[in-house]
C-alpha cells in the first residue's frame, strides 16, 4: 500500500475572541485563539501590534491562545497572530483588536506644569492632557481667590479660547485653554473636566501674579568625603520667571552664610529632583547648608537648613613609613657598594698599571745605593701585592713586549711506564736581546751536599744549569743529555759577580734521588728558606701521582 505525504505551509483558518466582542472593561480579562493548518505544525506568535512587542510563542502546534487576565487603558490596541513553519521561509499574519474601556485620568505619558506666574497684559496658556477610552467631552471653569463658586468658562467669552482634539491610536485628550492680555481679577484657580461612559476626571491649574519663586523643598545633605557634600532637593514654583538654584555654607549654627556661586544650577522644571555637589569644605567639620531658588523677582530658601560633617583625613599607615625606610636605607647601601666597588677597580687598575713597568739597571743600581740595611730587594718577591713575577709568568709576553722568559710543558699525569718519562719540562730557550736589566742576584755559597732519598727503579734525570751572556743571566733548565758538573765547578758569572742559585740532581741512588744546591753558602738573603723540609718522595712505578711536587 502507497502513502503520500504532503507538506504545506501554514494557513489561519481562524482568528477570534473566545468570549464576547472586543471591548472589555477595564482590569477585566480577554482571551484571543489563534487556529492554523499547515503540515508539519506550526510556530505561533502573538505581538501587540504598537510597538511590536513579543508577547506569547507557542512551538508545532496548529492553535494557540493569547490570555489578557487584567485588561488596562493602554492594552487597548490591534494583536497579531504570526504562524510558520519549516516547509517555507515565509510566515502568516492576522490582526484582531481589542478596546479597553477605561474613565479619564491625568495623561502617565505627559508633563505638564500646575502653576503659572504672570504679569498684567500677558498671555495664560494651560495644556490639559487626559488618557480616556472612549473619547470625552472636556468642561473648564475658573474660581477667584476671594470667592467660594467657581464659573465655567466658554470658547470665544472673557478672552478665553479652548481647544480640544482626541488620538484614537493611543486614547490621549487635549484640551487647550488660552486667556490673553491678562488682568488681574483673572489670577486664580483653572479646572478641566473629561467625562465619558467610564467616568470622569478633574485637573487644576493656578494662575498667580509674576513674583519670586516658592521655595525648593525636600533637602537632604550627605557628606562622602573629606572635602564635599552632596546636596538634594525639589524645585518648586518658579514664580512666573525662569529660576536658577544657589546653595549658602557656613560651618555652624552662629556663623553667618557664605554663598556658593560655583554651585548656580539650572531648574529642570517644577516638582523635578535637583542634585548638586559641594567641593573644598574643610575635613572632620559640620557643614550647615541651605538651598536658594533665584528670579528676577526675589529669592526664597530651605524651609529648613540640612547639614553634614565632613570625613577625617586618613592617617598614614606605620607599615608605610617602615617600608620607605627600608627601601631608602637598601638604596643608600646599594651606592655605597657602587663606590667601594669602583674605587676599588680604579685602585686595582692603577696598581696594575705600576706593575708593568721594568725596572732598568741604573734604576736598580740607585736602590741599591739607598738601601739603610744592605739587602738589596729583589724583583722576585716584590709582590706582596699580588705584583706580576716575570720569571714565572709563561702564558704571555710582559705588556710592551716581545720577550718570553719562560715556558713550562707539562704532560698529563699517569702511571709511569718508563724510566724515561718526563712529568715536568721548562722551556727557557727563548730570552730576549741582550739589555742592562738585572732580574736576579745571587751570590753563591760553598757546596752543601743534600739527603738522598731511595727510589725503586731506574729513572734518568735530564738537567741542566745557568749559563751568561753579556750582562744578563737566566737560567736554562731545559735539559739535554749533558752530565751534571761536579760539586765545586768554577762557574760563569756576570759582570756584577753575582750567579743564581744552581740545583742539581745526582743519579740513582740506592734509596732514591737527592739533590745538591750549589752557591748556598754565600748567598745574597733575599728571602729566607727553609731547606730542612723536603719534598715528597717521587710516586712508585705501581703508583698514581696525586698532585703537583712543590719544593719549599
Amino acid at each position: 500500500m502507497w502513502s503520500l505525504i504532503v507538506r504545506f505551509p501554514p494557513r489561519i483558518i481562524s482568528l477570534n475572541y473566545t468570549k464576547g466582542g472586543a471591548d472589555v472593561t477595564e482590569k477585566g480579562p480577554k482571551a484571543l485563539i489563534c487556529a492554523v493548518e499547515s503540515f508539519p505544525p506550526s510556530t505561533i506568535k502573538w505581538y501587540f501590534k504598537a510597538n511590536n512587542s513579543l508577547l506569547s510563542t507557542d512551538r508545532d502546534v496548529l492553535e494557540s491562545t493569547y490570555n489578557l487576565t487584567t485588561a488596562g487603558c493602554l492594552d487597548t490596541g490591534l494583536y497579531t497572530c504570526f504562524a510558520n513553519n519549516n516547509v517555507s521561509d515565509r510566515a502568516v499574519t492576522m490582526d484582531i483588536g481589542i478596546n479597553v474601556l477605561c474613565k479619564p485620568r491625568p495623561d502617565p505619558r505627559a508633563e505638564v506644569d500646575d502653576t503659572f506666574g504672570l504679569g498684567i497684559s500677558e498671555t495664560l496658556v494651560i495644556n490639559a492632557m487626559f488618557l480616556s477610552n472612549p473619547e470625552p467631552s472636556i468642561t473648564w471653569t475658573f474660581l477667584k481667590p476671594t470667592e467660594m463658586d467657581s464659573t465655567n468658562l466658554f470658547n470665544g467669552k472673557d478672552n478665553f479660547k479652548i481647544y480640544t482634539t482626541f488620538e484614537t491610536t493611543n486614547l490621549s485628550s487635549m484640551s487647550v485653554g488660552t486667556r490673553t492680555d491678562m488682568q488681574e481679577t483673572w489670577f486664580g484657580v483653572y479646572s478641566v473636566t473629561a467625562t465619558n461612559s467610564q467616568g470622569s476626571e478633574n485637573l487644576r491649574f493656578t494662575a498667580v501674579a509674576k513674583g519670586k519663586p516658592s521655595p525648593p523643598y525636600g533637602g537632604t545633605a550627605v557628606c562622602p568625603d573629606v572635602d564635599q557634600a552632596t546636596l538634594s532637593w525639589t524645585s518648586g514654583f518658579n514664580g512666573g520667571s525662569s529660576q536658577t538654584f544657589i546653595v549658602g555654607i557656613r560651618n555652624d549654627m552662629r556663623s553667618s552664610i557664605t554663598i556658593d556661586r560655583s554651585t548656580n544650577q539650572t531648574d529642570p522644571g517644577q516638582g523635578h529632583f535637583v542634585t548638586t555637589t559641594v567641593y573644598g569644605l574643610k575635613a572632620e567639620t559640620e557643614h550647615v547648608f541651605t538651598v536658594y531658588a533665584v528670579n528676577e523677582i526675589g529669592n526664597s530658601s530651605f524651609p529648613e537648613e540640612v547639614n553634614c560633617t565632613t570625613k577625617a583625613k586618613p592617617q598614614g599607615s606605620p607599615l608605610g613609613a617602615i617600608f620607605g625606610g627600608l627601601a631608602g636605607t637598601a638604596v643608600g647601601l646599594s651606592l655605597l657598594v657602587s663606590v667601594v666597588i669602583i674605587k676599588r677597580k680604579t685602585s686595582e687598575n692603577k696598581r696594575k698599571g705600576a706593575d708593568e713597568e721594568m725596572i732598568s739597571v741604573d734604576q736598580r743600581r740607585s736602590i741599591d745605593e739607598e738601601s739603610s740595611d744592605g739587602m738589596k730587594p729583589n724583583i722576585l718577591y716584590e709582590s706582596a701585592g699580588l705584583k706580576p713575577n716575570v720569571l714565572y709568568e709563561s702564558s704571555g709576553p710582559l705588556p710592551g713586549s716581545s720577550s718570553e722568559y719562560a715556558v713550562v710543558e707539562k704532560s698529563s699525569k699517569k702511571k709511569s711506564v718508563s724510566p724515561d718519562d718526563v712529568y715536568a719540562v721548562v722551556d727557557k730557550s727563548k730570552k730576549p736581546e741582550t739589555t742592562d736589566d738585572v732580574y736576579a742576584e745571587v751570590v753563591k755559597p760553598k757546596i752543601k751536599k743534600g739527603k738522598e732519598k731511595k727510589k725503586q727503579g731506574n729513572v734518568k734525570q735530564k738537567g741542566g744549569f745557568g749559563k751568561s751572556e753579556g750582562n744578563d743571566v737566566y737560567a736554562n733548565c731545559k735539559g739535554g743529555e749533558k752530565k751534571v758538573p761536579e760539586a765545586g765547578l768554577n762557574r760563569q758569572k756576570n759582570q756584577d759577580g753575582l750567579i743564581y742559585l744552581d740545583v742539581e740532581f745526582k743519579g740513582e741512588q740506592e734509596k732514591g734521588m737527592f739533590t745538591v744546591i750549589h752557591g748556598v753558602e754565600n748567598r745574597s738573603d733575599y728571602a729566607d728558606v727553609d731547606f730542612t723540609k723536603h719534598a715528597e718522595p717521587l710516586p712508585q712505578e705501581n703508583e698514581q701521582p696525586t698532585g703537583d711536587v712543590n719544593v719549599k
